[in-house]
């Protein structure tokens, strides 16, 4: 657990305690928000280079699985809980059901 990380989660788990305990919450938020348009910049240029094109809504078929995926590893929607660890379990769970359904021919 490093000092950012701590700071992270202390902040989704409630703001003000955070910041009562000398958090920079804009910072963390800052960080959290730079680090998110980073992945997901990532990610679309990912997609492009996969489907040959660009387009502002070729992305939407995978919000639900991504928080599913999320969710099934033991992430709180509602802040302050889960582990990457977790969520990478959850998405190969989504992926093997996928497969499954996809062998065992099941519609």
């Amino acid at each position: 657990a490093t000092r950012v990380g701590i700071s992270i989660q202390a902040t989704g788990s409630n703001e003000k305690s955070a910041f009562l305990s000398g958090v920079s919450i804009t910072r963390v938020n800052l960080v959290t928000y730079g680090l998110s348009g980073l992945f997901a910049a990532g990610a679309a240029l990912f997609l492009v280079t996969q489907t040959g094109a660009g387009s502002p809504t070729i992305g939407k078929d995978y919000i639900l699985p991504s928080v599913a995926a999320a969710v099934i590893g033991g992430v709180s929607l509602f802040g302050g809980r889960g582990h990457l660890a977790g969520t990478l379990i959850g998405a190969f769970v989504l992926t093997l059901i996928g497969n499954l359904v996809f062998v065992l021919h099941v519609s």
